[in-house]
C-alpha cells in the first residue's frame, strides 16, 4: 500500500511533504477515497501501524471516531475535504504527527489545543475560513513550515 502520489506545486500540493524525516523500513503509508470509518471498522488491527494517512479530496465532514485508532501516524492529510471543526480528541490523540494538511477545507476555528502537537514540523492550514489563527501556533518549537494563507484574517 505504498503511496506513490508525492506533493507537486502543479497539483496544488505543497513539495515539503518529501521533506518529513521519515523511519527507514517500517513506514506504512495508505492513501484512501471513499467511506474511511467502514474500512476502519472493518480493518482495524491491520491499520494499527500506520505512519502516513491521505485522505484528500474526499468528502469528510467530521473526521470518523475510528481514525483514534490510528495511534503511530506521522503524517496526516485531510487536504480537500469539507471539514469545518475538529474534534477535541484530535488534539490530545495525535501529539507525534510531523506533518498535518488541512489546506482546503471550511474550518472556522483551530483550538488552542494545537499547542499539544510539540513534533509538528508542517502545518498547511490555507484556503479555509479562519477569522483568526491561536497564538499557540506561534509556540510549537519543531514547525519549520506552515501556511495559512487564504483565510480570513
Amino acid at each position: 500500500m505504498k503511496n506513490s502520489r508525492r506533493g507537486n506545486a502543479r497539483s496544488g500540493q505543497h513539495p515539503e511533504i518529501n521533506d518529513v524525516a521519515r523511519p527507514k523500513s517500517s513506514t506504512l503509508v495508505f492513501q484512501f477515497k471513499g467511506d474511511f470509518s467502514r474500512l476502519l471498522s472493518s480493518s482495524a488491527e491491520q491499520l494499527k501501524e500506520l505512519t502516513e494517512l491521505d485522505l484528500a479530496d474526499n468528502t469528510i465532514a467530521a473526521l470518523p471516531e475510528e481514525l483514534k485508532q490510528l495511534e503511530n501516524l506521522l503524517q496526516l492529510i485531510l487536504r480537500q475535504n469539507r471539514l469545518e471543526t475538529l474534534p477535541e480528541w484530535f488534539f490530545q490523540r495525535f501529539v507525534s504527527l510531523h506533518l498535518l494538511n488541512l489546506g482546503y477545507n471550511k474550518l472556522r476555528a483551530i483550538q488552542t489545543a494545537i499547542s499539544n502537537f510539540k513534533a509538528i514540523k508542517y502545518l498547511y492550514i490555507d484556503h479555509n475560513q479562519l477569522s483568526k489563527i491561536p497564538v499557540e501556533i506561534c509556540k510549537l518549537k519543531s514547525l519549520v513550515g506552515k501556511l495559512l494563507s487564504t483565510n480570513k484574517i
